[in-house]
């Protein structure tokens, strides 16, 4: 009779490629924003970017940063009706 693994690796590696693919989709939407941020900035002291599901209900600034600080926890952890103020 032969003995069978406990643990079977399959599907950890299906949750770690996800993972993967998964963070590799978002620092490349990061990297999106904060070029088209870096274009903005050129042109104005300051923006505001913030977050709407579909109708604005109050909108709460939550953070002030300069481009050269933004993050992408800044984005990623931005709430509904949420926003920050990107400066110079």
């Amino acid at each position: 009779m032969t003995e069978l693994p406990n643990e079977s690796s399959v599907i950890g590696e299906v949750i770690a490629r996800t993972e993967k693919e998964t963070y590799v989709k978002n620092l490349a939407e990061y990297n999106s924003y904060y070029k088209l941020f870096c274009d903005i900035i050129k042109y104005v002291p300051s923006f505001i970017f913030c977050t709407i599901w579909s109708e604005p209900n109050e909108l709460k600034n939550v953070k002030t940063i300069g481009i050269n600080s933004l993050l992408i926890d800044d984005l990623a952890f931005l709430d509904y009706d949420e926003m920050i103020c990107i400066t110079k």
